[in-house]
């Protein structure tokens, strides 16, 4: 993951900035409403399935949707597998209803 990181961040940015990866932080309180997607076949998908509960134990609103049977990046396989299609549709959904509540 450092290598990926390196990619896009300053040589001296602070690894250890909550905002680079706010799920590493203890203090989620007072975050806004959140939409967690993860996806069954993902190595991330437990980090994103806790995240998503420590959100909602801090108080903040969580809409988590996991996918069971799709794998990383399904996002990018809309236009051929019709789960992704699905699943896309349906997050653009909670974006929407989300963004409407602002």
């Amino acid at each position: 993951m450092n290598w990926f990181m390196e990619q896009y961040l300053p040589d001296d940015f602070d690894m250890s900035d909550p905002l680079l990866s706010p799920g590493q932080t203890a203090e989620l309180e007072g975050l806004p409403p959140a939409i967690i997607i993860t996806a069954g076949h993902d190595p991330l998908c437990d980090e994103g399935d806790d995240y998503a509960k420590r959100l909602k134990s801090a108080g903040v609103k969580v809409t988590h949707k996991r996918y069971d049977t799709l794998p990383h990046a399904f996002t990018a396989f809309s236009g051929f597998s019709p789960g992704s299609r699905k699943a896309c549709l349906e997050i653009a959904n909670m974006v929407k209803d989300l963004v409407s509540k602002l």
